[in-house]
């Protein structure tokens, strides 16, 4: 238990890089990834997909690696924005300086309709 406890506050209060990845899934669907796991954001398509970010942390890279991460259910989450990795359009920066700062997330910081916060199983 002691061990469990000290691997996920690791995980949780190492500085580690946050990564995206695309995909569309649904709720209930088996996603196989080699990256570990992490939180997947989500929108609604309307053509019954739903487009998926994961972001994972990259200390948890090995610990699900070849593993399964099965979506379990969804909830709208407090914010709009993402960032997308499709676009270079770049972003203020954040020292007010009223310039156009370095490209946060690889892309554009975007506001979608509807985003949605997808919680996976993980299964080895």
């Amino acid at each position: 238990m002691k061990m469990l406890t000290g691997l996920l506050l690791l995980i949780f209060t190492s500085c580690a890089m946050t990564e995206l990845y695309h995909l569309n899934a649904k709720v209930g669907d088996t996603v196989r990834l080699n990256l570990g796991n992490g939180t997947v954001w989500c929108r609604d398509k309307g053509n019954g997909d739903v487009k998926c970010q994961f972001f994972f942390l990259s200390t948890a890279r090995t610990t699900f690696q070849n593993g399964s991460l099965i979506i379990t259910s969804v909830r709208e989450s407090d914010s709009g924005k993402y960032f997308s990795p499709d676009t270079a359009k770049k972003v203020p920066n954040r020292k007010g300086n009223g310039g156009l700062g370095k490209r946060r997330g690889n892309g554009t910081l975007k506001t979608l309709l509807a985003r949605r916060e997808i919680v996976l199983n993980v299964t080895p």
